[in-house]
């Protein structure tokens, strides 16, 4: 073999031009009525989880946007009280400590000042697995990045509005998706 026909060569060029392919797949489900209960409370319980995280989220924007006003109200210019101020929002590991310390007892409630969303802890998590939440607080951090990243610009398309709590869909198209 010629030195252009090599096989060393022909490895080097499939290298180049090696890329992953990544599928997904979407199914319909036929569960048995037992099964429809727990996939319910699988979405249930992810859409609860959403509404949390979202809920405390929103309670630190709040605690935020009191302190710029409390600011500017004393005289300091806006948008230098905008950059000063600083109140982190949590994110799912904060989060995921929090419900880890008050699932289960609706007697304990050191909920964040002015959260909103679920009123109560879940007293049903050992029901559902462990996924269905971690997955609704990625979604719910996602959300939350990518209101940020519009407002600021760093993200191309549309404008994404405020992140909104989760309705309960119609009862013949609940859906979740759990990520592993």
């Amino acid at each position: 073999m010629g030195a252009a026909g090599s096989r060393g060569e022909w490895r080097k060029a499939v290298d180049l031009v090696q890329t992953d392919v990544l599928r997904a797949f979407r199914f319909t489900l036929d569960p048995t009525r037992a099964q429809q209960g727990d996939l319910l409370r699988h979405a249930g319980a992810a859409r609860w989880a959403f509404d949390h995280a979202l809920g405390m989220k929103i309670a630190a924007h709040q605690q935020w946007r009191d302190q710029v006003q409390a600011l500017v109200d004393s005289g300091v210019e806006e948008s230098e009280t905008r950059k000063r101020v600083r109140v982190p929002v949590p994110t799912k590991p904060v989060i995921q400590k929090h419900l880890n310390q008050i699932k289960g007892d609706p007697e304990k409630r050191p909920w964040p000042e002015g959260s909103i969303g679920p009123a109560r802890p879940c007293p049903w998590w050992k029901e559902v697995s462990t996924y269905a939440f971690q997955s609704a607080f990625i979604d719910a951090d996602q959300a939350w990045k990518n209101w940020q990243d519009s407002l600021a610009g760093r993200r191309a398309g549309r404008k994404v509005g405020y992140p909104a709590s989760r309705r309960r869909a119609a009862p013949r198209t609940p859906s979740a998706s759990i990520t592993r």
